[in-house]
């Protein structure tokens, strides 16, 4: 076949033959991704409701078991379990009431006890108590006080502190033993 139209005439076809087959490639590809957008549409709104449904299912549980509410609540119970174990140690024995009657009787007026300290063991505990008496005769007095007494044993002045005539301060160890 042969064609018998003039060159320019036949480039000039051939050059409106690819435009508009371009025009057509470009159009079929306009349409392909309107159409894929049209139908990703459905599935982003379907992902985007799920994504919302999970995190309302999220809340719920939170909400349901409280989860934000519970952080501080198991410390907040091992403290509780702590403090009724400790009173009832106290509640079983009643050691330190009992201690501090027992010292109570035997302070009198010249005698000011500043700290008492105690680590207990089977029968009572070991005792350290410091303070100041307002002179050397009174703190002699109230360690005699604490001899005579049977709750109190092994009570120790060291002789350094009855140097001072007029407000000596004092340390005295001993064992008390509950009656």
């Amino acid at each position: 076949m042969v064609n018998l139209l003039p060159q320019q005439i036949q480039r000039k076809l051939a050059r409106q033959y690819y435009v508009r087959l371009g025009t057509v490639f470009f159009l079929l590809l306009a349409v392909a991704i309107f159409i894929g957008g049209v139908l990703l549409i459905p599935s982003y709104f379907a992902s985007q409701n799920s994504a919302d449904s999970y995190e309302r299912y999220r809340d719920a549980l939170e909400g349901a078991v409280g989860l934000k509410e519970r952080e501080h609540v198991s410390d907040d119970i091992a403290q509780l379990r702590e403090r009724v174990r400790i009173m009832d140690d106290y509640a079983k024995s009643a050691f330190t009431v009992d201690f501090i009657d027992a010292l109570g009787d035997k302070v009198h007026t010249g005698i000011n006890v500043y700290s008492i300290s105690f680590s207990r063991n089977e029968g009572g505990a070991e005792v350290a108590i410091e303070g100041e008496a307002r002179t050397r005769q009174d703190l002699l007095s109230f360690v005699e006080l604490l001899r005579e007494s049977a709750a109190f044993t092994q009570v120790t002045l060291p002789v350094s502190q009855l140097v001072v005539d007029i407000n000596p301060s004092f340390s005295i160890k001993m064992n008390y033993q509950k009656q």
